[in-house]
């Protein structure tokens, strides 16, 4: 085998998992599994296996029930299964692997399992374990196990704990693992001699760190429990303080355990976590130690909108520990001489004048985008605030005075300021900005109507996102466990994102180059069936004695964990727009040069030369050279020495000022080369090299 620890690993994991569909097994009654828990473990991971699809369940598991979203979940299952066996050199291991998947997508439904690991120095793994109940799988677990030892060179060596039998395995790289089942439970111990260790776990209560997590996180019927020692972790690295300020500046240390738990209540799914920070943070993190939100402050967000993020930031704080000293003492002294150049003085006239509260919402729209994105800062002077956007504004309009316009507004509500792009292919990427600072926030759209519309909603007397059963059940500590009100808010229409994303994903493998999938996107659930049931995801931030707590209540559990693949499922499509966007740009220059070039036409009755040439025929200045005049370009132009070479010491000078209707991109080159050629010749794009 190429990598054996790898595939034992791996297959050893996988071989225990349950195959999620089989709802006639009973989960095991009593989760006695944690009491295999190590006192020393560095990170845990557990589960009582009380997952059902039940239609008479919880909110998360009727939507499981569902049998058309089970029969289309084992048929991408089984293609994928298929791409891996004919991936595979080895179709034994292509077997192995199969089969494990076939076994193993949801144990952490349906049987009670617990993982530990141990870390050292560097990150290195001296111990890890892995316990789970097998239910009605035992004899298939077994034979799997026979299967997978049949691919190692030796037989593995057998051994007895307290009158149980267990097997030792030797990996080609001299690494042991110890594994076996015994009552309907199979056991795994990395290295020679841990077994025993796992066992006598077994003969005690579940360590006081895990009792601790369930009278912290009280959860009516909690289902997972997981765990990280962030202390453990970060020890482990390489002397972070003496070898990089920065992380020590940071202090990331500063929270000590990331906890977290899963389960139900009676409403819907919850999630908490809680990262523990008891003595206050003073890095990275104090960047969130504020006070809670201000409902009133989300009085103009609208219950119809399918997204909010909002959060208490520091942003002095966030400054301070960013902008200075991060290798190079210059950066804030770079910005504030940039802010200078429009005399605005970046601390008194910006971050003095900037509050705490910061959040942003959108209706989801995939005909426009921009049509329900706004964003809001808290500011303490709104008329101060206006004099800055003023001087930075007329400051962008001067300095690119051939490509955007400034139209300013008098509204009941102060001065609304747009700025938008004058060429109607850069609208496409870019439709413009809108700014408006009102009262105690400045707001920011791509569109000026949704400032509008958030200023008539702040009039409305209901209608509000934070009036919502879900939302509301954040702000109310009967709920949410007396945690107090939320210094963070993050609300998600996980319908609507899952339409959204559904219909994007066509479109990533639409693109010409673009991504192609490895299964049948035909097998996809359709979209009725994935939305039936799944209400919203409301998460709170909260901080508390022993540091933050996160609470979740949502259908669809754990968005917090699974939200960078929602990101990475979108981002194909935003990088396909993107280059849809540049190709745009490119077709643009082009045009510009063609213009150009009939322009040079007009006036000398011929195309530009590919390029002048003195007496001897030596070539001097290329055909773009000799087009500037005909782009706006004619200072330009002017300064090149024409008798002189391309590349004499005075022109070389001059080339990265070369116009960047030259440059495609789409692709990087070295300044003064270009994409954009022609074929020479008297019935070419350019004649021939001339005096």
């Amino acid at each position: 085998m190429k990598n054996p620890k790898i595939a034992i690993l791996a297959s050893l994991f996988f071989c225990s998992l349950i195959c999620w569909v089989d709802h006639s097994t009973a989960a095991q009654s009593s989760p006695d599994v944690f009491r295999y828990l190590p006192e020393d473990a560095t990170l845990f991971a557990g589960s009582t296996g009380d997952i059902r699809p039940n239609i008479n369940g919880s909110d998360f598991e009727r939507w499981l029930a569902q049998p058309e979203l089970q029969d289309s979940f084992l048929d991408l299952l089984d293609q994928i299964a298929r791409e891996i066996e004919t991936d595979q050199g080895d179709p034994e291991v292509a077997k192995l692997i199969r089969q494990a998947m076939r076994l193993g997508p949801a144990i952490v439904f349906n049987q009670p399992w617990v993982f530990a690991a141990k870390i050292s120095d560097n990150l290195e793994v001296p111990m890890i374990n892995f316990i789970v109940d097998l239910g009605e799988h035992e004899d298939q677990i077994k034979e799997y196990l026979i299967e997978l030892e049949s691919q190692f060179d030796q037989e593995p060596d057998r051994f007895d704990v307290d009158g149980r039998m267990f097997k030792l395995l030797t990996y080609p790289t001299g690494e042991k693992a110890e594994y076996g089942i015994d009552n309907n439970r199979f056991y795994f111990a990395l290295g020679e001699g841990e077994m025993a260790k796992l066992i006598a776990n077994g003969n005690t209560p579940a360590p006081d760190y895990f009792q601790q997590m369930v009278d912290e996180m009280p959860v009516e019927r909690p289902v997972f429990w997981g765990s990280v020692n962030l202390i453990e972790v970060f020890s482990s690295l390489p002397d972070p303080a003496s070898n990089d300020p920065t992380f020590d500046k940071l202090r990331f240390y500063d929270i000590r355990s990331a906890k977290v738990v899963f389960g139900f209540d009676q409403a819907s799914s919850v999630s908490r976590m809680v990262l523990d920070a008891p003595e206050g943070v003073t890095g990275f993190w104090g960047t969130f130690d504020n006070p809670p939100i201000d409902v009133a402050q989300l009085a103009g967000v609208s219950d119809s909108v399918d997204s909010l993020s909002a959060i208490q930031l520091n942003l002095k704080h966030l400054w301070d520990l960013f902008a200075p000293e991060m290798g190079q003492d210059d950066d804030r002294d770079t910005l504030r001489q940039m802010m200078a150049e429009f005399d605005v003085d970046l601390e008194k006239d910006i971050l003095d004048n900037v509050g705490q509260l910061v959040y942003s919402y959108q209706q989801l729209s995939l005909l426009n985008p921009a049509a329900g994105l706004a964003a809001s800062v808290e500011i303490k002077d709104a008329d101060q605030v206006n004099v800055v956007l003023e001087k930075l504004l007329e400051g962008v309009e001067d300095n690119f005075l051939d490509d955007f316009i400034l139209e300013k507004k008098d509204n009941p509500q102060g001065m609304l300021y747009e700025l938008i792009p004058l060429d109607p292919m850069m609208q496409m990427a870019f439709p413009g900005i809108a700014f408006q600072a009102s009262d105690k926030e400045l707001l920011i759209a791509l569109d000026a109507k949704v400032i509008n519309t958030h200023h008539r909603r702040l009039r409305r007397s209901g209608g509000k996102l934070t009036d919502l059963p879900d939302m509301a059940a954040l702000f109310d500590s009967q709920l949410n466990g007396s945690l107090g009100q939320p210094s963070g808010l993050f609300y998600l229409n996980m319908s609507n994102m899952i339409d959204s994303v559904y219909a994007v994903i066509p479109l990533i493998f639409a693109f010409e180059g673009g991504m192609r999938p490895n299964v049948d996107l035909d097998l996809l659930p359709p979209v009725e069936v994935l939305t039936a049931g799944v209400g919203p995801t409301s998460i709170g931030l909260y901080r508390t004695e022993s540091g933050f707590h996160i609470y979740e209540r949502s259908t669809l559990p754990g968005v917090l964990a699974t939200s960078p693949l929602v990101v990475a499922t979108l981002l194909p499509a935003v990088q396909q727009v993107r280059a849809a966007a540049r190709r745009a740009e490119s077709q643009n220059n082009i045009r510009q040069l063609i213009l150009a070039s009939l322009n040079h036409e007009s006036a000398f009755r011929s195309l530009p030369p590919t390029a002048q040439v003195d007496q001897e025929g030596n070539r001097l200045l290329s055909w773009r050279v000799q087009l500037l005049p005909y782009l706006e370009q004619n200072e330009l132009y002017e300064q090149f020495k024409q008798d002189e070479p391309w590349d004499s010491p005075h022109n070389f000078a001059l080339i990265e000022k070369m116009p960047d209707v030259f440059v495609n991109p789409e692709i990087e080159l070295e300044p003064g080369k270009t994409t954009y050629l022609g074929i020479a010749g008297k019935q070419g794009a350019f004649a021939p090299a001339t005096l």
